[in-house]
């Protein structure tokens, strides 16, 4: 794996990983409020990343929001 090989990977982390983050913090985006239950989205997001990056890194993305 050649340097810009990494580093297109390791930016690709660090959006989806954003991308968590602030569907955690602004409400609506990740968790939809239904009665007394929270419905999530942000999973959909750990499992596009798991599919476009492979399972270890997909494991980092899903850690960032466990």
């Amino acid at each position: 794996m050649d340097n810009k090989n990494k580093t297109f990977r390791s930016v690709l982390i660090a959006l989806f990983c954003a991308i968590i983050i602030v569907q955690n913090f602004v409400p609506f985006f990740g968790y939809i409020p239904v009665g007394p239950l929270n419905l999530t989205t942000i999973h959909v997001t750990v499992i596009i990343a798991a599919i476009v990056l492979g399972p270890r890194d997909g494991a980092i993305v899903g850690g960032v929001w466990g």
